[in-house]
């Protein structure tokens, strides 16, 4: 016994091995063949941590090493064989969801763990036949025959399904043969593994490896008897368009759509009926489309990352990429083949970084130099039109004193408030800037020192009104100069501020005297 044992479980690793070996050697690659692979790959790990694991004369710290390195093997090929099972059944609406792959691995990734860190055995044993595991009496163990049935049976139950309805011969073949090699090794392997020892019936070394050979014999016959995994290039060519995550459309060389792919469909909001033999131009509006090289040279020439909007079925604009590139033969344009790449998520987040970079984060107004340049733009603007700008230096008295007394948050309270003070008294083509600190610029635009006094009045009751609503004991209060941008007697924007700032000093000297 203590020869044969391992003897067994060194033939099932050749077996496991080599049929491996002749997956990989396979010249298919689709993602059915690999998950394939990678179930063989466990059964492989499995066979050959347990060949050493009975070998005669181990040590108990090595039979030990061995069986956490066959629990790869044993604990996640009932995850694998699922994996398999959608696919093989054709669930891509269950496969497209990430957190189905999340949890298809979670588990058995967690029960390894357990494994390796010695929650799952409490102890090994030597037995007649060598080394045997004596299982904890924690939840683990539990928990891995509630995962280990329950996604087998889902398995099975979902190959069964798919063999009675598939009105294919040869897949429903297909289907038949995985499923009773596969129901045949579960049945012997829980009453090998689980059901007996439970029971005390009977206790034996560990079989299921070498049970789980009719399962994997079951899929090579049915790969090598029913061409399982051959793929034309048609199907191939299908499989990659539906897949793709990139919106795609084959046109006729008149510019009509032929095809087009899953994600075009939900980018659009069309049915796939609804756009065959319709004209590209259903997707841009009418002035887009002739004004961009896709209205007469596209199916010419390539068109590379054109950006234009893309027109839903609902109506929405949403910004794309396009490109597009035809297809020839014999030198006759037969199609064109349209890339059409969704950027509205980096559009978005390009006018966001903008906002960030022009906005001050405190009062939402423009922050110093976003402000200074529009300000300056406009005193160029003022220059070639022949027209007047008014220029505001404005500072909070105070605000040291507010922040001493009530706190920094209340001192950016007030800040806040002045800001909007200033948004609902100027108009919305004036600007307002904060300098920094408790200053703040503002421009009105085709305006001169003769409207200071109406300005100050507009300002001032605003002002009064936003002090009578404040309930702590203190009244918001700021300073202002004034200077003028005239083109009778041009100024640069910095000697405008420096005007504006020695007027708003003598405001502010001239209340502390009376103070």
């Amino acid at each position: 016994m203590s020869i044969l044992l391992p003897l067994l479980h060194f033939l099932a690793f050749l077996v496991y091995l080599s049929l491996l070996l002749y997956l990989l050697w396979k010249d298919s690659k689709t993602l059915l063949h690999r998950v394939c692979s990678a179930f063989l790959a466990c059964l492989t790990i499995w066979s050959v941590g347990l060949t050493f694991y009975y070998a005669p004369g181990i040590s108990k710290s090595t039979a030990a090493y061995l069986n956490n390195i066959s629990s790869i093997g044993w604990i996640g090929f009932a995850s694998l064989f699922l994996w398999f099972t959608l696919i093989f059944t054709e669930k891509k609406k269950i496969l497209n969801n990430k957190i189905i792959h999340l949890l298809l691995f979670i588990l058995p990734v967690i029960l390894i763990y357990m494994h390796w860190t010695g929650y799952m055995v409490a102890d090994y044993i030597q037995r007649p036949w060598g080394w045997s595991k004596i299982l904890s009496k924690t939840i683990w163990n539990p928990l891995f025959y509630i995962y280990y049935l329950y996604f087998t049976i889902t398995s099975l139950y979902l190959i069964y399904l798919y063999k009675r309805k598939t009105k294919e011969p040869i897949r429903r073949k297909q289907a038949e043969i995985i499923f009773l090699t596969s129901l045949a090794s579960l049945i012997m392997g829980t009453i090998n593994e689980v059901i007996l020892p439970s029971l005390g019936i009977i206790r034996i070394p560990s079989m299921a490896n070498i049970i789980t050979l009719i399962w994997a014999c079951g899929l090579v016959y049915a790969i090598t008897k029913y061409s399982f995994m051959a793929i034309t290039p048609v199907a191939a060519a299908e499989k990659i368009v539906s897949t793709m995550i990139d919106s795609l459309l084959l046109l006729d060389k008149e510019g009509r759509i032929v095809s087009v792919n899953e994600a075009l469909l939900n980018l659009s909001g069309y049915q796939k009926r609804e756009l065959i033999r319709k004209p590209v131009s259903i997707f841009f509006n009418d002035t887009d489309f002739k004004n961009s090289p896709m209205n007469n040279n596209f199916n010419k020439e390539p068109v590379k990352n054109h950006e234009i909007n893309f027109k839903t079925k609902k109506g929405n604009d949403i910004p794309i990429l396009f490109s597009s590139s035809t297809i020839a033969k014999e030198g006759a344009i037969t199609g064109i083949v349209c890339i059409i790449k969704d950027i509205s998520e980096r559009k978005g987040m390009y006018e966001k970084i903008k906002e960030l970079v022009r906005i001050d984060f405190l009062t939402g107004c423009y922050n110093r130099r976003y402000g200074l340049e529009l300000i300056d733009r406009q005193i160029k603007l003022a220059s070639r039109e022949q027209s007047s700008l008014l220029l505001a230096f404005v500072d909070v008295d105070n605000l040291k004193k507010i922040n001493d007394a009530f706190g920094h948050n209340e001192g950016d309270q007030v800040l806040k408030k002045v800001a909007g003070l200033f948004r609902s008294t100027l108009r919305e083509v004036d600007i307002i800037c904060r300098m920094g600190g408790d200053e703040f610029l503002l421009a009105a635009i085709d305006s001169s020192l003769n409207e200071v006094h109406l300005f100050r009045k507009r300002l001032n009751e605003k002002l009064t009104q936003l002090n009578h609503n404040i309930e702590k004991n203190y009244q918001i209060q700021f300073s202002i100069g004034f200077s003028e941008y005239s083109p009778n007697n041009p100024k640069t924007l910095e000697e405008l501020i420096a005007s504006a700032d020695r007027e708003m000093y003598k405001e502010k000297k001239t209340k502390k005297r009376y103070v």
